[in-house]
Parts: C-alpha cells; sequence; structure tokens
C-alpha cells in the first residue's frame, strides 16, 4: 500500500492527492469502486479524476470541502455519507489533499456502515490525528 494510503475501515481507504499513476495502482490494487475526492476545485494541486475513473469503472465523486472543519456542518457529513452510500459499491477511496479530510469522512461513513462500533476506536482504526478533524467526527457520531 502507498504511504499515502490508509485503510480507514472495512473495504474503506483514506489518502492525500494521489498521481494519476499512483491512484490507478491503488484501485487496481484494492479493487476501488468509488473514489470520493474532497478537495475543492480551487486547491493548488485539484486534479479531476473524472476521466481516469471512467476508464477503471470506478464512480467518481467530487465533493469540494473546506481544509477547516470549522467550516464543516452535520447537513455537509450527511451528504457525503449519503452520496457515498448510494452508489452501493464498496472498496471505496476518499481523498483530500493531505489525507486528513478523507480519514475524517472516511471515519463517518464508516461509522454510518456500524452504527454499533465505538466513536474511539473508529477514529484510531483511521488513524486521525488532527485535534480539529477529531472533535468534529466526535461532534457528528455523538
Amino acid at each position: 500500500m502507498s504511504d499515502k494510503v490508509t485503510q480507514a475501515g472495512t473495504k474503506l481507504y483514506a489518502a492525500g492527492q494521489l498521481t494519476e499513476s499512483e491512484l490507478a495502482s491503488v484501485i487496481e490494487k484494492h479493487g476501488i469502486k468509488v473514489v470520493v475526492n474532497l478537495r475543492g476545485d480551487d486547491e493548488a494541486g485539484f486534479i479531476d479524476e473524472s476521466d481516469l475513473c471512467k476508464k477503471h469503472g470506478v464512480k467518481y465523486i467530487h465533493h469540494g470541502t473546506s481544509k477547516n472543519p470549522a467550516e464543516w456542518d452535520a447537513a455537509l457529513a450527511e451528504k457525503i455519507v449519503k452520496d457515498t452510500r448510494q452508489t452501493q459499491e464498496t472498496p471505496v477511496l476518499f481523498h483530500c489533499a493531505a489525507g486528513a479530510r478523507a480519514k475524517t469522512f472516511a471515519t463517518l461513513f464508516e461509522a454510518d456502515s456500524f452504527p454499533d462500533e465505538n466513536t474511539d476506536s473508529l477514529i484510531q482504526k483511521a488513524n486521525i490525528n488532527n485535534p480539529q478533524m477529531i472533535e468534529f467526527a466526535q461532534k457528528i457520531l455523538e
């Protein structure tokens, strides 16, 4: 597994920005069926991977999110989880610039899949280490 990719849950991965070749490799290695890009269109280094995903038969979802969790709310979390769930496909790769947003929203998706799982256990499984991201996930999940 690439150093940029973390197994964040059951058939669930999180990553920072991958190059096209890295993304293609991760799709093949892990059998990814859905890619959720959390980067904003205006972020430096943003890449629209829709064509690459289409070429590999992978569904592509783009939800541009702020890097600042103070700007997120429950409605955003619910929309991202719902849109991802509606694909009815796994494994899923969430990604952003460095991986923090991806780990956070992957955790929320995992919690939706396994509602009896302990919040701290989910956060630890996804290896979320940013205090603001942890606080947001805890707020949404509790």
